[in-house]
Order: C-alpha cells, then sequence, then structure tokens
C-alpha cells in the first residue's frame, strides 16, 4: 500500500525533486529529518540530496506515482544539465541506472561533476521577491529548479541576483529538509556592477534556454562549438595554435563577469588554461570538461557571432 502523502501535486512546472520533498516533512509534521527520509526512501539518510537524490524509484512505488514515475522525478534534479553533454546512448542508459539505484549518493562522482576545479557540491539558490510571491500565493515557498542550475546567477522574472540559503546538516551527517527562507539565506555578489549584472543576466538565460530542451546529442552540440571556431575573426594565416592561443584570451575576458559568481570561479582567468580547454574541445575528448564550460564557451562563441553580424 502506498504512502497517503499530505501533499497532492507540484506547486508549479519549474518546482524541483527537492522542494516537493521538503514539503512533503513539512505537511507531515515530523520533527526529525530522517523519519521523512527513511518514509519516502526506505532509508534514514539516503534522499536527501538536493541536487542528486537516490531511489527514485523507490520513491515513485510509495508514493504510487502520484508525482510522477522515476524518470520524470529526475527531469526535476540536476542530473540532466550533466547527463545532456553525454552521447544519448550513454546519458539514457545512466538515467535507467539512477532511477533504479537503491545503492547511495555516489552517483555525483560516478557522472563526473567534480571536474576541472569545479565543486560536487551545488548552492540552494533563492530569489527574494520570489519568495515573497509563493508566500502570497500559495502560502510556502519552493525551490526552483532553474535556479538551481550551475551558472544561473539572476532571477530572469525579478532580474535580481540570487541569494545561497544555508542549510543545516544533522549531528548524524544528514541534510536537512527546508524550503526557501530569507532568514537563512545569504546575497551574493553585492558589489558587481551593473556591466557585470548584466553579462550574468544573460548567461543565466542562456543555461536556463539550454536545459529546457535537454536533448542528449552531445556530439551535435559539440559539433557546433567546433564549426563555430572556424568563424572568428583570427587571421586566417595563423596556425591552428596560435589561433587557439588567440581565442583563449578572448574567452578569458569574455568570462570576467561570470568568475564574479560562487559556482564560476574555476572558469579561467588566464589564457593557457583557457587554450588548454579550447584545444581539448576543438581536437580532443571535450567530454571530460565541465558543462560550465562548455555553455560559457558556447555563451562566447554566440557573442562572437552576433558581432560579426553587427559588423
Amino acid at each position: 500500500m502506498g504512502y497517503e502523502s499530505p501533499v497532492q501535486g507540484w506547486l508549479a512546472g519549474d518546482e524541483s525533486f527537492f522542494s516537493l520533498c521538503s514539503r512533503i516533512h513539512r505537511a507531515s509534521g515530523h520533527r526529525r529529518n530522517d523519519v521523512t527520509c527513511s518514509m519516502l526512501f526506505g532509508h534514514p539518510l539516503l534522499g536527501r540530496q538536493h541536487d542528486f537524490p537516490a531511489r527514485l524509484e523507490h520513491f515513485a512505488h510509495v508514493t504510487e506515482g502520484r508525482f510522477g514515475d522515476a524518470l520524470q522525478l529526475l527531469l526535476r534534479t540536476l542530473y540532466p544539465y550533466f547527463l545532456a553533454w553525454k552521447p544519448r546512448e550513454i546519458a539514457e542508459d545512466l538515467m535507467t541506472r539512477i532511477c533504479d539505484d537503491v545503492g547511495g549518493d555516489a552517483w555525483r562522482f560516478r557522472i563526473r561533476t567534480a571536474i576541472c576545479g569545479f565543486e560536487s557540491d551545488h548552492a540552494l539558490k533563492l530569489c527574494p521577491d520570489c519568495v515573497a510571491e509563493e508566500r502570497r500565493r500559495f502560502g510556502v515557498s519552493y525551490w526552483k529548479l532553474p535556479h538551481q542550475y550551475p551558472g544561473v546567477w539572476m532571477c530572469s522574472v525579478h532580474g535580481r541576483l540570487l541569494w545561497i540559503q544555508r542549510r543545516v546538516r544533522e549531528r548524524a551527517g544528514g541534510l536537512s529538509w527546508v524550503l526557501p527562507t530569507l532568514e537563512m539565506a545569504v546575497p551574493v555578489g553585492q558589489n558587481i556592477n551593473e556591466a557585470d549584472l548584466a553579462a550574468l543576466a544573460d548567461f543565466s538565460a542562456f543555461c536556463v534556454a539550454a536545459m529546457s530542451r535537454p536533448q542528449l546529442s552531445a556530439e551535435l552540440r559539440v559539433q557546433e562549438i567546433r564549426l563555430a571556431f572556424d568563424t572568428l575573426r583570427l587571421s586566417p594565416e595563423w596556425r591552428p595554435r596560435k589561433r587557439l592561443e588567440a581565442a583563449g584570451r578572448a574567452y578569458v575576458a569574455h568570462v570576467v563577469p561570470f568568475r564574479r559568481a560562487p559556482d564560476m570561479r574555476a572558469l579561467p582567468s588566464e589564457s593557457h588554461l583557457a587554450t588548454t580547454w579550447l584545444w581539448t574541445m576543438r581536437f580532443g575528448a571535450w567530454q571530460r570538461l565541465h558543462p560550465l564550460i562548455l555553455l560559457s564557451v558556447a555563451h562566447w562563441l554566440r557573442a562572437g557571432r552576433d558581432e560579426c553580424a553587427d559588423g
């Protein structure tokens, strides 16, 4: 027999899976986080990860599919953000294995989220204006999935920087269920100038748009990036390496505003690293690169094409 949830559905199409679980925890009236976790996931700890939760099939089973099957639940996590850059057949196989897995939260490492200097843990982000509006509308705030994507630091609705929520860790090491609250959140980047804010807003919208159509066809995306290298206004008589070195300097300049955001400080600040990444992308194993590198390069190349069109 399934668990009779006090929560009957999603608040909105952009609500994250972690947000749903946190609302169930609050509505259940449980004081202890492990009680809710055991009820939903059959384990006192596994499942509480806001970015890469485990035991999705178990959750779908005990809730009798009221909120969707395991694959539909997975789409409301950060898994698609990383899997979308893998070849289709590999991504689909990983999605099936993640849904069926009952072992734990090792997937953040198995799908290589901590590469190129980027951290494997991700901040919980909120927009203060969204929180206020949701409380007026629903009586409770919720976590918006687009706000949680790495690289997204501006709310597209209210045009303001997102805040980071502090998350309580229990004595046993488990993380708490939590909903957005300004009392537990801290502002980010209060001294960022208007030009950098505009750049962050544009890149945030770019990342969200990329995830609105998470096609699992990485080869096509990267092929487009490779072809775009040939359209850059670089001296045609230069050798490929010299052309990429010049491109690396331009790329570093482009991502300067992005590096103001906490999760993008691993983006290159000097041209040697940038050139190495571009060389890897153009000629080598681009799948070893973090999605933020691929997205920021795609954003930079788009800006270059726009400049060429304007020129």
